[in-house]
């Protein structure tokens, strides 16, 4: 009885990580191209003549920030890759997880 519940709960979790690669491949794919976009309209925007210093640097830090969330995002398909390729175990330190999700303040945001 309780091999059969076991088995059953183990078949459950296998769908539900499935389903969580799914959604993190997807979700990460539609979010990178709009996250091009902004990037390359700020490169376009920083080179424009004539702008402020003031909107120079908001231009600096929107791409800082652009360039952070991008990074994010490639790290998220990086790790579901991974995990679709090694099964559903990421082996991960805590020093990587520290590298990929480090705090966005060093950035300067």
């Amino acid at each position: 009885m309780k091999s059969q519940q076991y088995e059953a709960e183990l078949l459950a979790a296998e769908k539900a990580n499935r389903a969580k690669t799914e959604l993190l491949a997807s979700v990460s794919h539609e979010m990178r191209t709009p996250m091009n976009v902004i990037i390359g309209l700020d490169k376009i925007a920083l080179s424009e003549p004539g702008i402020s210093d003031t909107t120079k640097d908001h231009l600096e830090k929107i791409g800082r920030s652009a360039d952070h969330m991008l990074g994010l995002i490639n790290n998220i398909l990086e790790m579901n890759q991974l995990d679709k390729t090694r099964g559903s175990e990421y082996d991960s330190d805590d020093g990587d997880r520290q590298r990929v999700f480090r705090d966005p303040r060093e950035h300067g945001f």
